[in-house]
């Protein structure tokens, strides 16, 4: 049984998993004698020293860093009702989860698991955060990543809202005779594979939407996951008609507002061609820029045409590329300004 607030959740995050494949992600899709994951009935399990929690969103990064465990993700995703944010009992749920599963090893008696890993907890909303969840998150170490503006997922988010129950007398939380994991394993291989509308056939009793969802997600062919200074996770959307192939290793990049929305974006400054579209959580940029933690690169004094730079792993023909976009100086302060004024409104 699932309520369709846990479908949209489940659809976004094999979305957000097709896309980060582009970005040096790999979906982890089972146990495969992998001794910190566990199966149940429900899914995948990854063991923690307390207890097991069941997190079907894994990915694993491609690249290995020195002196560092493998990097694994944990994705949790949330599509609530327009005006639901986020909260703080959500936040503080995902660092209890990431505090017993980095602690695991310490309850084998007979010494560490044969593999171990260097998890990171990542929470995508479709609708954003309140400022008590981003200053715990903040504190905490746990990544948000907001997507409800940033204009070139929109067509996304909007076919996750077009998803719901196939009879209209059903109220919004009612629970629906779903097998999640069933569904979960179905569109995993149709986002991936583009299969057709049969393999949806046994669903469309309960739910519709799902066909139109799939085609949405297939449209935006890659996504970027960058690193601002080297800490701050920015999730870049595709402009339509982008390719991979388009994406130099070396950009330079001005970041814009979009006069009549909320979007930001990332533009060519040779061609003025928009490349990416991007949200931010307000107060956790605000917490990271007047900390001085997105100015590391930053040299005023020498009057540096590049105050800073996006960073972001590139997976072409399953080969790792840095990809580095050079950002325009005083983009900080015109992206500091805009915040600020928008908390005032």
């Amino acid at each position: 049984m699932a309520r369709i607030a846990q479908v949209r959740g489940m659809l976004l995050e094999e979305a957000l998993l097709h896309l980060l494949r582009s970005t040096g992600y790999k979906t982890v899709d089972d146990v495969n004698g992998d001794p910190t994951l566990d199966r149940s009935s429900a899914g995948l399990l990854v063991r923690g020293r307390g207890t097991s929690h069941q997190i079907d969103a894994i990915a694993d990064f491609a690249v290995y860093a020195p002196f560092s465990h493998p990097q694994r993700l944990l994705v949790e995703a949330k599509c609530f009702e327009p005006k639901k944010r986020v909260d703080l009992s959500i936040v503080r749920g995902a660092l209890g989860t990431l505090k017993d599963v980095q602690e695991f090893w310490v309850s084998l008696a007979t010494g560490p698991p044969k593999q171990r890993y260097h998890y990171q907890y990542a929470v995508f909303s479709a609708t954003g955060y309140t400022e008590n969840a981003q200053s715990y998150a903040f504190a905490q170490d746990i990544y948000l990543i907001p997507l409800a503006e940033s204009r070139f997922f929109t067509p996304v988010v909007t076919a996750l809202r077009n998803v719901s129950a196939s009879d209209p007398n059903l109220a919004a939380n009612a629970d629906l005779p779903i097998p999640l994991g069933e569904l979960r394993k179905v569109v995993r291989s149709a986002v991936r594979q583009g299969q057709g509308e049969l393999v949806f056939a046994q669903f469309e009793e309960t739910i519709s939407g799902i066909q139109e969802f799939v085609a949405a997600c297939r449209r935006i062919s890659f996504s970027l996951l960058a690193v601002l200074g080297g800490r701050f996770p920015v999730f870049l959307v595709p402009a339509p008609g982008l390719s991979l192939d388009e994406i130099n290793l070396d950009n330079s990049v001005g970041i814009y507002r979009g006069p009549n929305d909320q979007t930001w974006y990332l533009r060519d400054r040779n061609t003025n061609r928009e490349l990416f579209s991007f949200d931010l959580p307000q107060e956790l940029f605000l917490e990271y820029a007047d900390q001085g933690m997105l100015s590391a690169h930053a040299a005023l004094e020498l009057k540096q045409q590049e105050m800073a730079e996006f960073e972001a792993v590139l997976m072409r023909n399953e080969r790792p590329s840095l990809v580095r976009f050079r950002l325009d100086f005083g983009w900080l302060d015109r992206v500091r300004g805009r915040l600020r004024a928008q908390r005032l409104e």
